[in-house]
This record gives C-alpha cells, sequence and structure tokens, in this order.
C-alpha cells in the first residue's frame, strides 16, 4: 500500500511539472516578443515531459536513469515504427486522394519545421513511456487501462498548442487518436523488449510523415477526412495487436 501511495505521489509531481512548465513557456511568449526566444520556449514546452521525468528521478526519487530508461540502438526499433507510421500516414493520404479526387502530394519540409520533428525525437518519450507509463503500471494493475490512462494524460498536455492555436484537429478527435496511438507506442515497446528507441523514432515518424504527407486541415482546404483515416487506421491496428498478442499485452516495468 505504502508503495502504491508513493507510486501515485510520484505521477502527480511528474504532471504538475509536465503540465506547468508549458503554461509558463506561453505566458513568457506572450510577454517577451522575440522569434528566437519564442523558439526556444516553443522546445521547453515540447520537451517538458521529459524534463518533468529527469527531475522526478534525479531530485525526488534520486535513482539511477538507466532503471527507468533502456535506449539500445536496435533495426527493430528503427525500421518498425518507421515502416508503421508511413504506411498510415501513406494509406491515408492515397483514401483521402480517392475520395476527393485529388492527387497525391508530398511536401518538403522548411529547415525550421525540421528541427522541430528532430527535436519531438528526444523531447516527449522519455516522459510519456520512458517514465509515465511504466510508473502508472506500478499502480494499476491492468496494462490495458494504464496505457489508456497514458494516452489521455498525453493528449490532455497538449492543452498549451491548442491554446496556441497550434492544432487544427477537433479535441475529441485529437483524444480518439491520442488514446489509439498510446496502445501503439506501448505494442512497439513489447515487440522491442521495452527499447525505448522503439517509442521516440515512431513520434518523430509521426510527426514527420504527419507533414510530409499533409495530412493536417491546413493542408487540406481545412478538409479531417485524412486525418480522421488516419486515426481510424490507427484503431484497427491496435485490434490487430491486441488479436496477435492476447495475454502477452501484459508488459511489465523493471520493477514490475
Amino acid at each position: 500500500m505504502e508503495d502504491k501511495a508513493s507510486g501515485v505521489k510520484c505521477v502527480l509531481r511528474y504532471m504538475v511539472i509536465a503540465f506547468l512548465l508549458p503554461f509558463i513557456c506561453v505566458v513568457l511568449q506572450n510577454s517577451i516578443k522575440s522569434d528566437i526566444v519564442d523558439f526556444l520556449l516553443y522546445g521547453i514546452q515540447a520537451a517538458s515531459p521529459s524534463i518533468a521525468a529527469i527531475v522526478e528521478i534525479k531530485f525526488f526519487e534520486k535513482k539511477r536513469f538507466d532503471d527507468y530508461f533502456n535506449i539500445n540502438i536496435s533495426k527493430r526499433a528503427i525500421i518498425v515504427p518507421l515502416l508503421v507510421a508511413c504506411v498510415t500516414m501513406m494509406f491515408s493520404k492515397i483514401i483521402y486522394a480517392v475520395i476527393v479526387g485529388d492527387s497525391i502530394i508530398i511536401s518538403g519540409l522548411s529547415v525550421k519545421r525540421w528541427i522541430v520533428v528532430l527535436w519531438a525525437f528526444i523531447a516527449e518519450e522519455v516522459g510519456w513511456r520512458g517514465f509515465l507509463e511504466p510508473s502508472l503500471r506500478t499502480i494499476i494493475k491492468t496494462s490495458a487501462l494504464a496505457i489508456f490512462i497514458t494516452g489521455i494524460i498525453w493528449s490532455c498536455w497538449h492543452y498549451h498548442y491548442f491554446i496556441q492555436n497550434g492544432i487544427e484537429i477537433p479535441i475529441l478527435l485529437f483524444v480518439v487518436g491520442a488514446v489509439a496511438e498510446s496502445f501503439i507506442y506501448s505494442y512497439l515497446l513489447m515487440f522491442t523488449n521495452r527499447n525505448l528507441l522503439s517509442a521516440m523514432t515512431y513520434h518523430f515518424s509521426w510527426n514527420l510523415f504527419l507533414h510530409l504527407f499533409l495530412i493536417n486541415p491546413g493542408d487540406n482546404n481545412g478538409s479531417l477526412i485524412p486525418y480522421i483515416v488516419v486515426v481510424i487506421f490507427e484503431i484497427v491496428i491496435v485490434l490487430i495487436m491486441f488479436f496477435i498478442t492476447g495475454s502477452k499485452w501484459n508488459i511489465v516495468n523493471k520493477e514490475g
């Protein structure tokens, strides 16, 4: 019981930091009118989950980082997430093109956009799948519920992007997509023996192909169809994963 209470405090501290830090950055961005400062604060916003995890481990739990983070170079942890993200986005774009009779356009990325996408590779997953989900698994014994809650918290964390009009997707659709993706992340972790590199690669790949295949409504004359198809694909992928893995879905962390 004491371990569970400690785990709850750990998660709450993590969430306070992860949610409060972006809010502070937004306030500063509105106060300091500088493109460079704005860009740096945007980077801190994006990295707040990982910053929160590092602060929690280093200053509160006082544990070694490798007790939480298993990051090993592996072809499987790179290629599989890359393919899953690419196929999901590509087929979604093809379906959209068929429905509206449009051509399939693959966009390029500006230098600034490349920096943002590459930053996503390291900014979030140390916090979400590296720290929060394993911590929730020590509190919640049902793996699916821990994964579901991680997805809900993750989606709610994006509040600061909604405040800044940085996300064009309706909130409910965004939450459904985030929860589905949370299960995909966990499957990739299971498939790679909890190698966090798989989650980092998937996050990077998802953001990359989202832009390359022009999935957002702003790139499709306001149409939500590409994004809706992406979410449907993700739900189908999750159902297939459940069917394939069955009871093996239960992933335990090192302390579990």
